[in-house]
C-alpha cells in the first residue's frame, strides 16, 4: 500500500512540480465521491471499475439486507440506491473530508484499456433503457454517416475519446484523474 502512495505522489509531484493541487471543484469532483464519515471512509467512484460491487458494500454499513441488496444490483439502480443513504451536496462532502483528515480516502481502478472495452461494450454496444441516453453520442463517433449504423466500431470509439476533450468525456471513460482528483 505505501508503494502505491508514493507513486501517487510521485505522479503528482511531477504532473505539478510547483506542488498545485487539483482544483476540488470539477465536473465530476466531489459528486463522485461517497462519504461516510460516520464509518470514516470516501470512496471515489469510477465508472466500469466494479461500482455495483462497491455500493453494494457501502449499503450494507448502512444495515441494508444482503437480499434487498441483490434486488437493487439487478434492477440496477444502485447508485440511485446509494444516493439515498448517501446523499449528501458536493461542498458537504468537502467540508466533511476537509475537517477529517483521519477518513480513509480510496478510488478503485482498472487497467485503462479493460475500462475502455468495458465503457464501450456496456454503454454503446448494448441498448438498453439505462443508455439510451448514449444515443446521440454515438451517432457522433460514427465516422461514415451515411453507413446508416448508429454504433460506432470499437475504433471509432477510440478515435472519438483521442479527439475529445477531457472536460468533454462521459465518466465512464474519463481518466481517472478527471473524475477522482486523487494529486
Amino acid at each position: 500500500m505505501s508503494s502505491r502512495v508514493q507513486r501517487i505522489r510521485e505522479v503528482c509531484r511531477h504532473s505539478f512540480p510547483g506542488g498545485r493541487k487539483d482544483d476540488l471543484h470539477g465536473r465530476f469532483f466531489p459528486s463522485s465521491v461517497t462519504v461516510s464519515a460516520e464509518d470514516g471512509l470516501a470512496w471515489c467512484r469510477l465508472g466500469k471499475v466494479g461500482t455495483h460491487a462497491w455500493s453494494a458494500l457501502f449499503l450494507l454499513l448502512r444495515g441494508v439486507n444482503p437480499t434487498q441488496i441483490q434486488g437493487i444490483i439487478e434492477r440496477l439502480e444502485t447508485h440511485s440506491v446509494l444516493k439515498e443513504y448517501y446523499g449528501r451536496k458536493p461542498v458537504e462532502k468537502l467540508k466533511i473530508l476537509e475537517e477529517n483528515p483521519r477518513i480513509f480516502k480510496f478510488l478503485v481502478v482498472r487497467h485503462p484499456f479493460e475500462r475502455l472495452v468495458s465503457a464501450y461494450r456496456d454503454k454503446l454496444e448494448r441498448s438498453t433503457r439505462f443508455n439510451e441516453k448514449y444515443r446521440g453520442e454515438r451517432l457522433k463517433m460514427v465516422e461514415e454517416k451515411e453507413s446508416g449504423r448508429e454504433t460506432p466500431s470499437f475504433a471509432e470509439f477510440i478515435n472519438y475519446i483521442l479527439k475529445t476533450e477531457v472536460w468533454k468525456m462521459d465518466k465512464h471513460w474519463a481518466p481517472y484523474s478527471e473524475v477522482c482528483k486523487p494529486c
